[in-house]
Order: structure tokens, then sequence, then C-alpha cells
């Protein structure tokens, strides 16, 4: 058993609107995954990677609630970013990548 959640914070990123992808699922069918955001001392949600007990994960295009979950967030200035990997039903916690995608326009940037 790796009976171990894994966390990790994403420290000074500018203030603003993000989406994150988080992808979190292993190599068997019950390995997925639960993520968690936090910003600050906010609880974003909570999403979890496809357990299907099937190996069809493997066939299919990438897609939301299979191999990835995401989430739309506000940050703030000083605010630390966690994202947590909570164990699925075999015991394994994982992270494969994590994306962030700024949804505001840089600053000084004008169209």
């Amino acid at each position: 058993c790796r009976c171990v959640d894994l966390e990790t914070k994403v420290l000074d990123l500018p203030a603003g609107k993000y989406k994150i992808y988080v992808f979190a699922h292993g190599d068997a069918p019950d390995q997925n995954a639960e993520i968690e955001l936090k910003v600050g001392s906010r609880v974003i949600g909570k999403k979890a990677t496809a357990n299907d007990g099937t190996w069809d994960y493997r066939t299919q295009p990438y897609r939301e609630g299979l191999q990835y979950v995401s989430f739309k967030f506000k940050k703030k200035a000083g605010e630390e970013v966690t994202i947590i990997s909570h164990r699925g039903p075999t015991g394994y916690s994982m992270f494969n990548a994590i994306q962030i995608v700024p949804l505001d326009e840089p600053a000084g940037i004008r169209k």
C-alpha cells in the first residue's frame, strides 16, 4: 500500500483567473485519484478521474473525468494554490501532469 495523499503547492502565481488541468490516472483501471483544489483557505472543489473497472480509458481520447479533471478559480495576491491527490480504491494517489492556464489578459496588454 502506498497509503499517502500527495500534495503540491504553487507559490508566487500572480493574482488572476485561471483554469487548472490535473492529469491523475494510473496504468490499471482502478488506479484513479480524487483531486482537491484549494486556493488560500478556500476549497474550490474535489473531482475524481474514472474508475469504471474496464481498460476502456486507455483507448479513449483524453477527456475530463476520465484521465483528468479541471477547475476554474480566482486567485488573489499572496494566496497559495494547493493541489491534493487523494488515494483511490487501490491506495494510490498520483499526479501525471498539471497545467495552469491564465484566463485573464496579462496586465498592460490591450486589444
